[in-house]
C-alpha cells in the first residue's frame, strides 16, 4: 500500500477481528455510518488500555453521532479477544497481524504519528470528535 494523500479516501481493507469476525472497511461504510479508526501499538500496554477505554466510555456519544469505532493493532486476534474481554471493550479490535502492520503502516507513512483516522460515508459532512479524560477540560 502506498501513502495516503490529504483528503484521499483510505483504500479498502479486511482484517480478522474480535468475536471471531472479519471486518471490511467498505462494508462498514455501506451501512451509512461514520467510521473512526484508532490505531494502538499493543494490547495490555497501559497507554493503549487507557486510550481504548476512553473510546469505550464514549460509545453512547459515538452512537448518537452515527459513528462506528474500530481499533487496529499488530497483535494477533487471540490477544485482541483477551484484551477486549479484560477491558470490557465492545467495539471491534482488528488484528493487522500478517503481513505485520500492513494497514497501520499505510496510515502511518502518511501521518507520522497516526493515532486515529475518520472516514465518513459519501455525501456526509465531517464529524469532529474530542475525547478527554475525566477531570480534563471537556471531560
Amino acid at each position: 500500500m502506498s501513502a495516503l494523500q490529504v483528503g484521499a479516501r483510505a483504500p479498502d481493507f479486511e482484517l480478522k477481528a474480535t468475536g471471531d469476525t472479519t471486518v471490511r472497511l467498505s462494508e462498514l461504510l455501506k451501512q451509512g455510518k461514520h467510521v473512526v479508526i484508532a490505531f494502538y501499538p499493543a494490547a495490555f500496554s497501559p497507554v493503549c488500555g487507557d486510550e481504548l477505554s476512553l473510546f469505550q466510555e464514549a460509545r453512547d456519544e459515538f452512537a448518537r453521532l452515527n459513528a462506528q469505532v474500530i481499533a487496529i493493532s499488530v497483535d494477533n486476534v487471540w490477544s485482541a479477544d483477551a484484551f477486549a474481554q479484560a477491558k470490557g471493550i465492545a467495539f471491534p479490535l482488528l488484528a493487522d497481524f500478517h503481513p505485520k502492520g500492513e494497514v497501520r503502516g499505510h496510515a502511518r507513512r502518511r501521518h507520522r504519528r497516526a493515532r486515529a483516522v475518520h472516514h465518513r460515508p459519501p455525501g456526509r459532512h465531517s464529524l469532529q470528535l474530542r475525547l478527554a479524560r475525566r477531570g480534563e477540560p471537556g471531560g
